[in-house]
């Protein structure tokens, strides 16, 4: 393919609007000779562009939303801003022999405008979402005088859900619970202490620090899952099960509105020892 068609192709995969006016090749002579290092001006641009469009080059986000690396060859790829009273850029790449920079930057602008696509998508997904939310909840607050009861129990469940989906109890508030109740038996003397309550202590200490304990999240309800193994230290697949099955085998606790309730539930007593009325 000859040089003139090569830069036709390359111009013809660029937006078609005003791209002699955006785009300028500084040293057309230089990258006709050499196609490996290319240097352009875009106009009326800012660090918007440049540095996603450096990323992007630069494969630094590529292999995550592409899922392969589709820029090969690049050595550098950079920007800067001449002067910060000039509403410019000055993009330049530079790649291995064999590579062409016009093809690496016609890429880059095209994957450029998939993620500006796949974010817009995302945005308006959830922009109907809201509408949808919202227009469910008028037209409940509208049916309130024709069927109060149903109104009512249906506002409960979503203040419920609402309310116990922002109390999702994790991994700190069970740290933070642990610290409190180590400092409340402190204060409790040891020969008063239920063993009952030293035991769970004794146990959630000993999952987390082994990193045993698992935090399965249902949105509105936590379950505590304890493993067999360190998943970080263990690959032997005879260690390792279903997820359903260790979920059904090894649940030993749930935590919901803030609260883990078989925790709360060994400490209710904790300063009866049992084995004094034996």
């Amino acid at each position: 393919m000859s040089q003139a068609k090569q830069d036709s192709l390359t111009i013809s995969r660029l937006p078609p609007s005003s791209v002699a006016e955006k785009i300028e090749i500084l040293d057309p002579d230089g990258y006709k000779s050499d196609q490996t290092m290319l240097t352009i001006v875009l106009h009326e641009e800012d660090h918007t562009i440049g540095n996603a469009l450096k990323h992007i080059i630069c494969q630094m986000l590529v292999i995550l939303i592409f899922g392969s690396n589709v820029y090969l060859g690049v050595e550098f790829c950079g920007y800067n801003i001449p002067h910060p009273l000039e509403d410019k850029i000055l993009i330049r790449i530079q790649t291995e022999k064999g590579y062409s920079a016009g093809d690496i930057l016609c890429r880059g602008l095209e994957d450029l405008h998939t993620m500006q696509a796949f974010r817009i998508s995302i945005k308006e997904y959830f922009t109907r979402l809201a509408y949808d939310y919202s227009a469910s909840v008028k037209d409940l607050s509208l049916d309130v005088r024709e069927k109060p009861f149903k109104s009512i129990a249906s506002i409960s469940l979503i203040f419920g859900l609402t309310f116990a989906y922002h109390k999702n109890p994790g991994e700190r508030e069970l740290r933070n619970k642990l610290a409190n109740l180590r400092q409340k038996m402190i204060l409790i003397p040891v020969t008063i202490h239920s063993k009952k309550a030293d035991n769970c202590l004794e146990k959630y200490t000993k999952l987390l620090n082994e990193k045993r304990l698992d935090f399965v999240n249902f949105w509105f309800i936590a379950l505590l899952v304890e493993r067999d193994y360190n998943p970080n230290v263990a690959n032997d697949r005879i260690t390792r099960q279903w997820p359903w099955i260790d979920l059904w085998r090894n649940c030993f606790d749930f935590g919901i509105c803030g609260r883990f309730w078989m925790l709360e539930n060994s400490f209710n007593d904790c300063d009866i020892c049992e084995e004094e009325f034996l």
